[in-house]
């Protein structure tokens, strides 16, 4: 397991705004308070310009973990047989066997 840090995005400020206005919590918060507007616009754009790098992008500070795995192969190889068998017998509940799931 290892931690990502990047800088995601790329898009021009007036970009970034449109989408900051248009979706995600903030546009609900503006749709419901168009009161705020002038306010919250002046505020968002003045932090995105602080992240705007020389080439004039807008690039977000972002976090992820990376994690990894391995299947010993001796649980892969019993695991994969069993799917065979399993994928031998009839689903009841198969649209060519019969009932139809819905939901």
């Amino acid at each position: 397991m290892r931690l990502l840090n990047a800088r995601v995005g790329g898009w021009s400020l007036e970009d970034r705004m449109v989408i900051a206005e248009r979706m995600g919590p903030l546009a609900a918060v503006l749709r419901e308070n168009p009161d705020l507007r002038p306010h919250v616009l002046g505020v968002v754009a003045d932090d995105l310009r602080r992240q705007t790098g020389a080439d004039g992008r807008v690039r977000m500070a972002a976090a992820v973990w990376i994690v990894t795995a391995t299947v010993r192969a001796a649980r892969l190889e019993r695991e994969s047989l069993g799917d065979t068998a399993r994928q031998d017998q009839p689903d009841a509940l198969h649209p060519q066997h019969g009932a139809h799931r819905h939901g």
